[in-house]
């Protein structure tokens, strides 16, 4: 759960991607807000911003759900996972 103290916050930690966002009124799965009219999720920064005449009102708390994905660096040496077996 998240609260909107400022309009932002940061939700991802460093190297990782969300693959699937959603944002649901507090502790009710029932009521999913609209990204794009009630609130932004940028990929690259890992910031939710509540947006100002959406359903989320300001100072609110929601349940976040998010499937993060960590990134590869580019220096890693490592197998990361296998693609393909012949």
């Amino acid at each position: 759960n998240k609260t909107f103290v400022s309009d932002t916050f940061s939700v991802l930690p460093t190297n990782a991607y969300a693959e699937e966002f959603k944002v649901y009124q507090l502790n009710n799965l029932a009521v999913e807000y609209t990204r794009g009219i009630d609130f932004l999720f940028d990929q690259n920064t890992g910031i939710c911003t509540r947006l100002g005449g959406g359903a989320i009102t300001a100072g609110a708390s929601v349940t976040i759900r998010y499937k993060a994905v960590g990134l590869v660096s580019a220096t890693q040496t490592t197998l990361v996972d296998e693609i393909a077996r012949r």
